[in-house]
């Protein structure tokens, strides 16, 4: 079987490895050891193959998938007696495919991150990378990670500091590079896995194209008071003492039920862009989304950071529900109104916006839908 797969990873048919996957769980087993191949860019399709056929198996047996993400941690320390490099690459992988499936699973990549130094050298770029992968599919799970991403800017190694900054742009966050002004001429060589190749490049190319991607029109908390007054809009934007990226962040902060804190999220929905509002503790269900729009639920999906940041001109993470570069459709779950006072992105990562739901109802003109 390790030589079919090897066969099917260099052509790249990942339709046959979730299909053989779906037949024979023991693919898994087999891809793992794939990731110690000699060819570096087998190794890294291997770790591409592993989520799309552990997804194909948590369809029916997620329980088997979530047993073997318990190895690769397993794999992860030296008792173990086989490390396994690749081990943040590949459980990130597993758990991009399904992250509604195996959320339990995010905290612990990140986690890696904090790992004793001696141990975390040896897999800090991989989990940076795996971080990275992750934050396209559940930015808001994600962004925890941002604290401990940020001292990796300095790493010594080009790869790792490199990564940090691909990663931080995939978060929405790549304006923490502002800070570091000589990674936008940071020579160093990085080799970064994208659409099946391993492309060379430098720290500095990287840096240069994070701080672009910040700077296409990038908005604020005081932009989001501009709309706020000019359309006299009953709302109050909190100053933060400290950054709320998360709904756990922001509740504590504010002093709040987790629960009156609400997300903003931007899906494209057969192509157009679409505000779903929910309780930030609820997970926005796809189906739902696609069935009130009518359409099948592969053409249902959540921008990823960057495409959101283009779309409203906000970050990830600091998302308010209106104010954006143009009006989106938008549709607000039942859960949202239930409160009589809520909270939600304040155009700027250390700040929030306090309203009522009647005047988010009216702002944003929008359908309360069930979407979670």
């Amino acid at each position: 079987m390790k030589d079919r797969l090897r066969g099917w990873l260099a052509n790249q048919d990942y339709e046959a490895i979730a299909e053989l996957a779906g037949r024979r769980r023991r693919v898994l087993s087999f891809l793992t050891a794939l990731t110690y191949d000699q060819d570096p860019l087998i190794s890294w399709r291997a770790i591409e193959a592993m989520g799309l056929a552990a997804g194909r198996i948590s369809d029916e047996d997620p329980e088997y998938v979530r047993i073997h993400l318990r190895r690769l941690m397993w794999l992860l320390n030296d008792e173990s007696g086989g490390i396994g490099w690749q081990a943040p690459e590949m459980m990130g992988e597993i758990v991009r495919s399904r992250p509604e499936c195996f959320a339990e699973f995010v905290s612990i990549i990140i986690s890696i991150l904090d790992m004793d130094e001696e141990d975390a050298v040896r897999f800090r770029a991989g989990t940076l990378w795996a971080i990275g992968r992750l934050g396209q599919v559940t930015p808001d799970a994600a962004q925890s990670a941002i604290p401990w991403i940020i001292p990796c800017l300095n790493d010594p190694d080009s790869q790792t500091r490199g990564m940090a900054v691909w990663c931080l742009e995939q978060l929405g966050a790549a304006r923490h590079v502002v800070d570091h002004e000589a990674l936008l001429e940071d020579e160093g060589p990085v080799e970064l896995y994208i659409d099946g190749q391993l492309v060379p490049t430098r720290v500095g190319e990287l840096a240069r194209a994070a701080l672009q991607s910040t700077d296409k029109s990038m908005l604020t908390s005081q932009d989001l008071q501009q709309f706020i007054d000019e359309n006299q809009i009953t709302a109050e934007i909190l100053p933060m003492e400290e950054d709320t990226p998360t709904v756990p962040d922001a509740a504590r902060a504010l002093g709040v039920e987790e629960d009156q804190i609400i997300k903003s999220l931007v899906f494209l929905v057969d192509g157009q862009p679409t505000l779903v509002i929910a309780n930030g503790t609820h997970k926005v269900d796809n189906r739902l989304v696609a069935g009130h729009f009518g359409v099948g639920r592969k053409r249902t999906k959540m921008a990823r950071p960057e495409q959101a940041l283009e779309i409203t001109g906000y970050i990830v993470g600091a998302m308010p529900p209106f104010g954006h570069q143009i009006r989106l459709r938008t549709v607000v779950d039942p859960g949202v109104v239930a409160h009589q006072e809520i909270f939600g992105g304040g155009g700027e990562i250390n700040a929030m916006l306090r309203l009522t739901p009647e005047e988010l109802v009216r702002v944003t003109r929008a359908e309360i839908v069930r979407v979670t």
